[in-house]
């Protein structure tokens, strides 16, 4: 699974030689691993699938980040752009993005 934004491409695919995704970049001068969501294959078939699932989950989420960033920035810029009063929906959905845009950058 590939995620596009305007920063390039992250694509999750597993590994070759260990029981993991990769995370990995693949625009011209960023094809490079971003990440590894490594899981293990010890007990039943049912646990080790339960593994795997969830380290695919957890390497797709790290692949789109950027792209949900980029629409949490574009978002945060529109609600900024309007002029907001403090008891609207739009101030409250405002300062939520920036908290989250915040945490997500430090």
């Amino acid at each position: 699974m590939e995620f596009k934004g305007t920063k390039g491409e992250w694509k999750v695919k597993h590994s070759e030689s260990k029981n993991a995704f990769n995370v990995v970049g693949t625009v011209l001068g960023g094809n490079y691993k971003i990440a590894r969501v490594p899981y293990f294959a010890i007990g039943t078939p049912l646990a080790n699938n339960r593994e795997r699932l969830e380290a695919e989950a957890n390497a797709k989420l790290i692949a789109a980040s950027p792209l949900i960033i980029e629409y949490l920035i574009r978002r945060f810029d529109y609600l900024n752009s309007l002029e907001l009063n403090i008891n609207s929906d739009n101030f409250k959905e405002y300062e939520a993005i920036k908290s989250l845009i915040i945490k997500a950058t430090e």
